[in-house]
């Protein structure tokens, strides 16, 4: 998974642009879009730390299958979701019931894989979340520039 914090990316271009006698009104949308894009990562990985924390949660459920969440890039610069499920199976074991002996199958969920994601997912999620927080005080910045 990669990150690129497209809002400093935007406000570094937006604080050039100025620098150049342009004027704040002629920005247009360009500051709308990077926060959208920000918001739109938020979202990204909001869900993908759902879908890792619903295959640890189902861990220990047989015939569970875990899914994976894949972050793409969107046509408008946002992030886009696709959820799969993984078919591959689990552990197969015999058990007894009702005096029968019945094939189960665990979970394919692998805690090795899940929590090492869910840290990476969290860390993303924070470094897009001080984007925020940047864009903020940097808008602050510019509006005090602007007057």
């Amino acid at each position: 998974m990669e990150y690129v914090p497209v809002g400093i990316t935007a406000f570094r271009e937006v604080l050039i642009f100025l620098q150049n006698g342009n004027h704040f009104s002629d920005l247009g949308g360009q500051m709308i879009s990077a926060v959208n894009s920000t918001i739109s990562a938020l979202r990204a990985f909001v869900t993908k730390l759902g879908v890792t924390a619903d295959n640890i949660a189902n861990v220990n459920t047989d015939g569970f299958k875990r899914n994976r969440a894949y972050l793409h890039e969107d046509v408008n610069g946002g992030v886009r979701v696709n959820i799969k499920k993984d078919e591959s199976p689990g552990l197969r074991y015999d058990a007894i019931e009702n005096g029968e002996k019945v094939e189960k199958e665990t979970s394919n969920v692998n805690l090795a894989e899940e929590i090492p994601d869910l840290m990476l997912t969290k860390r993303a999620y924070q470094a897009n979340l001080k984007t925020v927080d940047t864009q903020e005080e940097m808008l602050g910045s510019l509006l005090d520039i602007v007057g």
